[in-house]
């Protein structure tokens, strides 16, 4: 059965065959997301470059109902996320690399699962974990300002404020991204250069 107004009136969930709720996508905390990579730059002028690499994200929500029974939620969302960017140096002296970029990326579900705890009066009675669907690509545009320091040569790390769209995939877990699509956030990761 469907129930709905749990605090505010606008939170909803359903049960499972097991008695076990099923958080909607209205009821969830969404944390903001963590992200690292390792990336790839080959200059095609002196001052432009194309990049692509590997990039890690790390995604949590939670919710909880309470009741006669108080039901915490916790998933987490790791994904591996494929970039293709172009940059354009605007200050390159030595070492020091200020730079505009903008691409896209295509990120992919390394894993997603959910899991569940029972507690009756603060004592904890059990937890299920269970494996979220996450099918296809999540896929989103971006545009940023860098600074990177090569610790050696052709090698750096950089740092990267950036605005990012994540287009719709309604194939894809609720979590920050597809709540808000538009996103402010920032790159950290190491950089090949050649």
């Amino acid at each position: 059965a469907r129930l709905t107004s749990l605090l505010d009136g606008n939170s909803s969930f359903a049960y499972t065959k097991g008695g076990v709720p099923e958080f909607g996508r209205g009821s969830m905390d969404h944390k903001f997301p963590v992200s690292v990579g390792l990336n790839v730059r080959k200059y095609l002028a002196p001052r432009l470059g194309i990049e692509t690499g590997l990039v890690y994200s790390y995604l949590s929500s939670q919710a909880e109902i309470e009741g006669a029974f108080n039901y915490r939620y916790r998933q987490r969302l790791h994904y591996l996320g494929i970039p293709l960017t172009v940059n354009y140096s605007v200050f390159d002296r030595g070492r020091f690399d200020i730079y505009f970029s903008g691409g896209a990326m295509a990120e992919f579900a390394l894993s997603a699962r959910g899991t569940t705890e029972l507690y009756k009066d603060r004592a904890f009675v059990s937890s299920e974990t269970r494996k979220i669907a996450a099918d296809g690509a999540l896929w989103s545009v971006n545009l940023g300002l860098g600074v990177g320091f090569d610790l050696v040569d052709h090698f750096g790390i950089y740092v990267e404020p950036a605005v990012s769209y994540y287009f719709e995939n309604k194939r894809q877990p609720a979590s920050y991204r597809t709540q808000n699509p538009w996103n402010v956030n920032l790159g950290v990761g190491f950089r090949y250069k050649f």
